[in-house]
């Protein structure tokens, strides 16, 4: 039961960082794409 709870924990924090800064991951997401992009390109 405890295990349980601390995955439950770890979890919920996960979801309120990701729900948090949404933008940020996109952003980040867009710059790997557009490094891939350019080095394709290249």
């Amino acid at each position: 039961m405890d295990i349980d709870c601390r995955v439950r924990y770890y979890r919920n924090q996960i979801k309120k960082t990701t729900t948090e800064t949404p933008e940020r991951s996109k952003s980040v997401r867009n710059l790997r794409k557009n490094r891939r992009m350019i080095t394709n390109t290249s």
